[in-house]
This record gives C-alpha cells, structure tokens and sequence, in this order.
C-alpha cells in the first residue's frame, strides 16, 4: 500500500497550483497528482492555436509543472474512492492511502444530444485533439460553423475569420455572451463582429446536425426550420463538472459540481475540491454558482494548500471576472452579470 500526505487527482491548473503552494511553503510532505491525460493542452490557449504558426506542443503544459516541484506525476485514472478508509484505487490497480486528498478533476465539455452529433467534422473546442482537428479543417475549409455564442465559441469564430473562413456563430439566447453581460453592452460587440463579415444567428438552436451518406458533416438545420451550410462546426455550449467520482463516493453532488463548505472540504475534512468540479461560492450574494475559470481554480487551490498546513482558511468567493477581443473592441466582466 503507497502512503501519501497529500494525494491530488487532476493535472488542471487547480492540481498544480495545490503543488506549487505546498511547495513554496516548504512543506515537507509526500505528494501524489494523478491525471488521467498524458499531455494537458492549454485550454484558455485552444482557438488562438488554430492558425498554422507554432507547433502544436507550443501549448501543452509540461508535466514538469509538476515533477520539478516536488510531486510523484502519475498517469492514470482513479477508479475508487473510499472516504472512510482514505483509500482509493486506479485503472491500472494502484492503490493509495492518503492523509488528504484533493479532487480537482476539472470539467469536460457539454454535448448537447441533438441527432447527428457524432457526425465526422464536428468537435469540442477543449482538448490537444480538438485543436488538432480544427486546426487541420481550417486549413482546408471554406466555412465554419459555431454552437455557442459564449466566450470561446466568439474567440474561435474570430480566428476563423482572420483566417478568410465564413463563419456563422448560432445562439440559442437572444444574444452571444448573455450569461455574462448585458444586452446593452453586448450590442457593441455583436456590430463589430457583423461588421468583419461574422453571420451571427441568435435565438434559435441547433435541432439537427445534417450528415451525407457517409456520416460527415454537412451543414445544421435549426429549430425555426432554416439551414445553414458549413464544412465543419465547433460546439462551445459549456461544460459540465468531473463529480462522478466523488458522488460515487457518497460525497453531496448537484449539477454545479461537488458541495464544499467555506474551508473547501467536502463532508470529510481531509477532503477537498477544487476549481471546475466543485461548487463555487458568490463573493457577492454568497450564494452557491458557477464559474469554470482557471483564475477561480488558481485562488481556490492556494485556500485548500492553506488549509492542508493547517491555517483553517475560508474561501470568499468568486466575482468570475474575465475578458476577451473581438476584432476591434476589448470587453470583459465581472460581478453578477
């Protein structure tokens, strides 16, 4: 049985960011970080990867991110987790005991069932492969096509453009970036994207993804009936927290991850979770929400490092602060909307 003062599962940037603070503080412990992918792409870095121009590898995080302070780096998926023994198993049939465990097992994307989904040329906007695929497409490619008029579908459809693609972006809210902004200040953006020859389609969704005879994409044909051709499509619709583990475990899930308390621990006190899986505090109605963003997971993960040293620490909360371009308007937000 391998014995580990801390054991973390997860190679996001709450993962690493448990290992950089331990590691800063000096704290003499033995530390584990168990991810199930080999190579972490840069996330935040994915639509900007599409145009030809660096090596793909020019976004990956090293794992050396994690073995050069102080961690065991394993690659493997955990399986198990026996909170009242403090135990939990891998695929591959290692087995750990922990003193503290940390899940930061981050999200993965939304994939809506609509029919024809699992068409040939259809991606996330997420992984090393995604990228990869959107990056070959592009390149071959007269038209793209978006779900999502979030902050990432936009970023890709403004590469795109750049790039000499038509690009149509489909929004099933009355306007891209609602969940974020408002609709007066959104309009600024919504202009200056149709005026760079970006087709945004807004209060409809996507009822059905058409494939020719053998399964590739053609186009999407939308809830008001019309269709719309394209060569590929990139869905960017959100993303869904990595909780199964810990509800598994009998740990308290709900749609927005997995229940903590002000310290961050679960209904274990030695365990912890961290950044998209678990669920986030407002810092200004302190009401349970969401906010998938790497920034969240950086402060959250430094609490929970306290926390592991003993500082008994609270977390305050998040304000989802975050920003991006069009083509020529910055904008960005934070608060409530």
């Amino acid at each position: 049985m391998n014995k580990r003062d801390v054991v973390i599962i997860g190679g996001g940037p709450a993962g690493r960011v448990i290992v950089h603070a331990l590691h800063a503080a000096g704290a003499d412990m033995s530390i584990t970080l168990i991810k199930d992918e080999a190579v972490n792409v840069n996330r935040c870095a994915v639509p900007y990867g599409i145009p030809e121009g660096k090596p793909l590898e020019k976004y990956d995080i090293p794992n050396k991110l994690v073995t050069n302070f102080g961690a065991e780096l394993i690659i493997d998926t955990v399986d198990k987790l026996d909170p009242e023994q403090n135990l939990i198993q891998t695929r591959e049939g290692r087995e750990f005991e922990y003193s503290n465990l940390v899940l930061a097992t981050g999200s993965r994307a939304l994939i809506p069932p609509i029919p024809g989904i699992e068409g040939n040329r259809i991606t996330g906007v997420r992984s090393r492969d995604d990228l990869a695929l959107l990056r070959q497409w592009a390149k071959t490619s007269k038209k793209a096509l978006i779900v999502g008029g979030g902050y990432i579908g936009i970023e890709v459809a403004v590469v795109l453009r750049r790039m000499g693609l038509e690009v149509t972006v489909v929004e099933m809210l009355p306007h891209i970036l609602s969940a974020t902004t408002e609709p007066e200040f959104i309009k600024v953006v919504e202009n200056d994207l149709r005026e760079h020859g970006l087709n945004l389609v807004t209060g409809s969704a996507v009822e059905e993804f058409l494939l020719n005879n053998d399964g590739v994409f053609t186009g999407v044909r939308l809830q008001n009936g019309e269709i719309i051709d394209a060569d590929f499509a990139a869905v960017a619709i959100g993303v869904i927290p990595n909780s199964e583990l810990a509800a598994q475990a009998g740990l308290a899930t709900n749609r927005m991850g997995i229940v903590v308390d002000d310290f961050l621990r679960t209904a274990y006190p030695n365990i912890y979770a961290s950044g998209d899986c678990a669920v986030k505090k407002s810092f200004i109605t302190g009401e349970p929400t969401r906010g998938e963003f790497g920034t969240n997971a950086v402060f959250m993960s430094k609490v929970v490092a306290a926390n592991i040293l003993g500082e008994e620490k609270k977390f305050p909360g998040v304000i989802n602060a975050n920003c991006s371009t069009s083509f020529t308007c910055a904008f960005g937000s934070a608060g409530l909307t």
